[in-house]
């Protein structure tokens, strides 16, 4: 038997001293996958989408809708009047903004929401859900401008909230851009 037999073999055995991240990669184990974390938090964001539509459903109406508090059509009728138009307030209801028109967004953010919380999130779904809300919160003058009821548009895209102020207040002083 020769010397080359022995080498042919035999595995080849790396003799250089690890260094930290190589400790670190065998003290930590394999990557994890994260597969719970993401189980867990789609699941929670299906929960928190499906108490806000739930809330819109029961509430929407006596608060936006044509006979409410404070009626999305009208809404949008002074926005036109003054200049605002989707691109300062981007909204689904500048198609249509009757009550059954809310009454659908409503029904389908709950259909949706409960589909997240029964595992079926993927993009489309989830995108769909955040236009759908936004489409409320924009238009929903003063009953969504606090921190808790637009919480649902905050973990995606939080920067707009300054702007409904601004245009609200212009709508009420009747576009007049001094105080």
């Amino acid at each position: 038997m020769s010397a080359a037999d022995d080498t042919a073999g035999s595995d080849e055995v790396d003799l250089r001293p690890l260094s930290p991240f190589d400790t670190l990669r065998r003290w930590w184990g394999p990557p994890r996958t994260y597969q719970l974390t993401r189980w867990l938090i789609l699941r929670l964001l299906g929960v928190l989408y499906l108490s806000a539509f739930l809330g819109l459903v029961l509430q929407g109406l006596p608060l936006l809708g044509s006979h409410g508090l404070t009626p999305i059509a009208s809404y949008l009728s002074a926005a036109r009047v003054v200049g605002v138009g989707f691109w300062k307030l981007p909204s689904l209801f500048w198609i249509d903004a009757t009550d059954g028109t809310l009454q659908l967004a409503a029904y389908a953010g709950v259909a949706l929401s409960a589909a997240v919380v029964l595992g079926f999130a993927n993009l489309p779904i989830l995108f769909a859900l955040w236009v759908l809300y936004s489409s409320f919160v924009h238009l929903g003058q003063d009953w969504f401008s606090s921190a808790g009821r637009s919480s649902c548009s905050r973990p995606a895209f939080c920067a707009r909230s300054w702007r409904r102020r601004s245009i609200r207040a212009r709508c009420r002083r009747g576009g007049r851009r001094g105080s």
